[in-house]
């Protein structure tokens, strides 16, 4: 909310009611009216207008999508609501044994992201490694996938 200002618009997409609900709760409670929060399955439709955002975040979730198959219809669908030269972050868990999130073989490696991403008219521009569980790529959509 603090990057946008009072002016720009947050815009927010989860399958679960539960995290809208809490997402739209911590929003009120924080005085954070700028704030569109639905419930829906971006491996499906993202119910926002093409173009309507400048940046997205799809944090640790594109690693269940490619498990349900929907990787490729979600990462279409973030293209089509991004604006040309909009930053797309996808924060995932490295692929590695560990007691919290997934098993291993369901994490990605950030090549594998990057492999996965790119087709949909994005360019990789940023790594960060977010220290023994997390990392970060950044991409910039492109416009139309080739």
């Amino acid at each position: 909310a603090g990057l946008v200002g009072p002016e720009g618009r947050l815009l927010a997409v989860d399958l679960w009611k539960e995290g809208i609900d809490a997402l739209s709760e911590a929003a009120r409670r924080l005085r954070i009216h700028h704030l569109e929060a639905r419930v829906a399955d971006a491996g499906k439709k993202i119910p926002f207008a093409d173009a309507a955002a400048d940046a997205a975040l799809m944090g640790v979730v594109l690693h269940d999508l490619v498990e349900e198959g929907k990787e490729a219809k979600a990462l279409r669908e973030t293209a089509r609501v991004l604006k040309p030269g909009g930053l797309f972050a996808v924060l995932e868990f490295k692929k590695i044994d560990a007691e919290t999130g997934p098993p291993r073989h369901v994490r990605l490696e950030p090549r594998e992201v990057a492999g996965l991403v790119t087709p949909h008219g994005f360019k990789k521009v940023r790594f960060k490694d977010l220290g023994p569980d997390l990392y970060y790529l950044i991409f910039r959509h492109e416009g139309a996938a080739g």
